[in-house]
């Protein structure tokens, strides 16, 4: 399974990467695509796509304006929390631009705990 997935491209549809990919080597790089050089796996879980996704997630939000969680932005952000809802357990802001409806994100993850630093 592994030479299969090692073959991948790195920015497969996360929607079929969610569902199909469960090989750590392949989240390991999306990851090196995705964030900077300060891997801290150990808060994630310590899975490669736990960290993905929690990552891409708080990205995502920190990226969105006040009121974009109501338009087509915010339907972007909720598909990507639908997604990966099994995968994100705790989400982390450094900060939010405005004040976003969280309670639409929180119950498209239901797992999640929300922390803003």
């Amino acid at each position: 399974m592994r030479e299969i997935t090692s073959r991948l491209v790195r920015d497969l549809d996360l929607k079929i990467a969610s569902e199909f990919i469960f090989d750590e080597s392949y989240w390991k790089q999306r990851c090196y695509q995705l964030l900077p050089k300060n891997y801290q796996i150990n808060e994630h879980g310590l899975t490669w796509k736990q960290l993905f996704f929690e990552t891409h997630l708080q990205q995502c939000l920190e990226e969105l304006g006040s009121h974009e969680l109501e338009g087509r932005h915010g339907l972007d952000l909720l598909s990507v929390a639908s997604y990966s809802q099994n995968y994100t357990f705790t989400l982390k802001t450094q900060q939010l631009l405005g004040h976003p409806n969280i309670d639409l994100l929180c119950q498209a993850v239901c797992n999640m705990r929300c922390e803003v630093a």
